[in-house]
């Protein structure tokens, strides 16, 4: 009993060792058919742009056109990342302002932020959200009551290369005064809702400034902070694009963006 159970278990022994080697047998012959598919490949390309080459020089005005052709291609390429790059919402803070709050309470003194901070919280918020409709979202309100610390649920139509195109980003809105700061309690709140809700992005919008322990939770969290400043950036460059005419000639009747007062060409 004992020398068939010894046998049995050689020649499972043998058979693992055997399949073993088949499938290492296998895999380098695949590894080998992909070698040589690619080589096979490469060498037809370089034979193909020798070809090309050897026409171009006999027919040299073709070529002249077909890099014209290529640098127009070039240029209307550049233009279209450079356009829908310009459509994207302010990206807010990417790091640490010491001076902003300063700069906040001063440009409160000049009254440049008090139209935005004498707002209602419900009229901030759909203030935001026109904001967010004139950049091409899709904006659905939250109710008053049990938003779970959201204000604003954005949604971008599909624009086929575009990165999580129609996927789901929030948005918070607090209407405060310039001695009124955001701190980390309320963006730790906020990056809570945005993993229940399994949102891509958030925006954190607010007419004062964001403490430095805020902003650092905001990076660490990816998400988007825009303090009254950078709103009030945001509407000047909206202010700019619909007298250049890039919205539909019903957006300006649909949101009249009002000018900041004490407006001298300031530039974030």
């Amino acid at each position: 009993m004992a020398r068939t159970t010894a046998a049995s278990r050689d020649r499972r022994r043998r058979i693992v060792r055997r399949s073993r080697a088949d499938r290492q047998h296998y895999l380098m012959q695949l590894a080998l058919a992909w070698v040589a598919l690619v080589l096979l490949v490469l060498g037809l390309l370089a034979w193909l742009i020798w070809q090309a080459l050897l026409w171009l020089q006999r027919y040299p005005l073709v070529g002249t056109a077909l890099w014209v052709s290529a640098l127009l291609v070039g240029l209307l390429v550049a233009a279209g990342v450079f356009y829908w790059t310009f459509r994207l919402p302010p990206p807010g803070l990417r790091w640490r302002h010491p001076n902003r709050a300063g700069l906040a309470r001063y440009y409160d003194q000049r009254g440049t932020l008090q139209d935005l901070q004498a707002m209602e919280p419900v009229e901030f918020e759909r203030y935001v959200g026109r904001l967010f409709e004139l950049e091409g979202y899709r904006v659905e309100y939250t109710p008053r009551s049990g938003d779970g610390g959201v204000d604003l649920r954005l949604r971008r139509p599909g624009r086929g290369w575009r990165a999580h195109a129609g996927g789901l980003a929030l948005a918070q809105c607090k209407c405060y005064g310039a001695n009124h700061s955001v701190g980390s309690p309320e963006l730790q709140q906020f990056s809570g809702a945005m993993r229940r809700a399994l949102a891509y992005e958030g925006y954190f919008v607010t007419t004062s400034f964001f403490t430095p322990a805020a902003q650092e939770w905001a990076q660490q969290e990816g998400i988007h902070l825009i303090d009254g400043l950078a709103l009030l950036h945001w509407r000047q460059r909206l202010q700019r694009r619909i007298r250049l005419g890039l919205f539909l000639p019903g957006a300006r009747a649909a949101f009249d963006l009002p000018a900041p007062e004490g407006d001298d060409g300031w530039q974030w």
